[in-house]
């Protein structure tokens, strides 16, 4: 994009590289100075930011009274080369290349004695991008969702926050809900949260369009196709699931799952085809898998072989995968019936037989992903184990294991050990890169988001925000789960 900037007559060396620059007044926001020129020079490429390793093209042209000229020569320079490198290219535009991570200028010295230059921050993968605090702090298990460029971010009985990509504060709304989960973000911008005997819609600018009386601080909501609002919830000692009109929250139907049991912090997800599976518990410690119909019916009910705790399905396909302690089963969506199951034990010699899992993503090739608080494993999609790191565990936050998040370029991005955010090579199982240690209040929750701009947010109990750099977008395919988990907009 063309961004020309005032170019100065210069009669100083430029520390560096070499060439002459202005030493009187300031020319723009460069670090050189100078006076302008009735004759100028412009560089066409703008203030950027490139990633080490990663290379930009850079014009220039010059200026002569009432409009654009051909320059005669073009020398190219920086102004620190352990930062930038630039060569030369036939069109006489400079090729720049980013070696390490800071501040430098790419200046465009034209026609001998007229100058510009242009900002280049050099950032890395895992760099943090900025912080932000989250007023009253984080609960247990804060989320973000994304939407219209908004970052949202909540926790228990304080404070529905947003940011801009840039870390900018925008509105906020009390979270009167008091509920672990949120926010579940549609994609019409609308926010919706559950909490103890409610359920809130938000508008985009955080105005309530509804509340209604069902909900629990454990239970989750998940969103729709059309916008309803599907919540998990117990009432009167009962595990409930209740879908919600978009429009007035008015109660569609529900179904009692068991007259008692316990939800214990377990999400939602809903297939592409309107489906809800929801994983549960029931006193004397039996766990459950159910399957209800879009429109309330309930399909099936199998028994699963431990605690789903903290966790919450994935949907691919006819196949659904959930994680609980100490292992992963995937069953038939049609009936039930088992596909597959593993051990984490039988990877990880020494994990304890109920070992804290993430929930369950897979991949575009259907190769799946799961972390624990002492490994991270892949399996393939018939289950037979591809690799386990035993190195990046995700530690023991108060918030459980958060789910892996799927790069294009195979990244599968994890927290590890409570206090970094590491990209693992999704073939090899081997860290790409690993941020700085991250230290603040509270636990760093492992479940990752990456927006439209690529930025990976991770969020802290104790009330932060982090924003990391990141090259590379999300593989929106491999999260199959139409409905999300807890730290996820809704996918289509």
């Amino acid at each position: 994009m063309e961004n020309p900037v005032t170019v100065c007559r210069s009669t100083m060396l430029c520390a560096g590289i070499g060439l002459t620059v202005a030493a009187l007044g300031a020319c723009n926001d460069s670090p050189f100075g100078g006076i302008t020129d009735t004759i100028s020079a412009s560089i066409l490429t703008g203030d950027t930011t490139l990633f080490v390793d990663q290379n930009a093209v850079f014009t220039a042209q010059a200026v002569y009274g009432l409009g654009p000229g051909f320059p005669t020569s073009i020398q190219w320079g920086v102004s620190d080369a352990s930062k930038l490198r630039v060569t030369v290219l036939n069109d006489l535009s400079g090729n720049v290349v980013a070696l390490d991570t800071g501040t430098a200028w790419v200046v465009a010295r034209i026609n001998v004695d007229f100058l510009d230059s242009a900002q280049v921050v050099v950032v890395a993968p895992g760099l943090v991008r900025w912080r932000a605090t989250v007023a009253g702090g984080l609960g247990l298990y804060p989320a973000v969702g994304l939407t219209d460029s908004t970052v949202r971010v909540s926790g228990v009985g304080t404070t529905l926050a947003t940011f801009g990509f840039s870390g900018t504060a925008g509105p906020t709304a009390a979270n009167t809900c008091n509920g672990h989960f949120g926010p579940s973000v549609g994609d019409d911008g609308t926010v919706y949260l559950t909490g103890n005997d409610c359920t809130r819609r938000h508008a985009v600018d955080l105005g309530v369009s509804w509340a209604a009386p069902v909900g629990d601080a454990e239970g989750s909501v998940a969103i729709a196709a059309n916008g309803d609002a599907v919540v998990l919830h117990s009432e009167a000692g009962a595990v409930v699931v209740s879908r919600l009109a978009a429009v007035l929250g008015t109660e569609v139907w529900r179904d009692t799952l068991k007259a008692t049991g316990l939800i214990q912090e377990s999400s939602l997800a809903i297939a592409a085809n309107g489906e809800i599976y929801v994983a549960w518990r029931a006193p004397a410690d039996s766990s459950w898998l159910t399957r209800i119909g879009d429109a309330g019916a309930v399909r099936w009910t199998i028994e699963l072989p431990a605690w789903p705790h903290l966790v919450g399905p994935a949907v691919s396909g006819n196949r659904v995968l959930v994680t609980y302690l100490g292992g992963i089963s995937v069953v038939d969506t049609a009936g039930g019936a088992p596909v597959w199951s593993r051990q984490f034990s039988q990877d990880d010699p020494g994990a304890p037989s109920d070992v804290q899992p993430s929930p369950p993503v897979l991949d575009r090739f259907g190769n799946v992903y799961v972390q624990t608080v002492r490994a991270l494993h892949s399996y393939t999609s018939a289950g037979a184990p591809r690799w386990t790191a035993d190195s990046l565990g995700g530690g023991s936050p108060a918030g459980g294991v958060g789910s892996p998040t799927l790069l294009t370029d195979t990244t599968v991005v994890i927290g590890r050990s409570g206090n970094r955010v590491c990209g693992v090579s999704g073939g090899t199982g081997v860290p790409r890169w690993c941020s700085e240690a991250l230290t603040g209040a509270g636990d760093l929750l492992g479940g990752a988001l990456v927006g439209p701009d690529r930025t990976i947010y991770v969020t802290r109990t104790g009330g932060e925000l982090i924003a990391l750099w990141n090259a590379t977008g999300v593989e929106f395919s491999t999260w199959s789960t139409e409905g999300g988990n807890h730290q996820r907009t809704r996918r289509r």
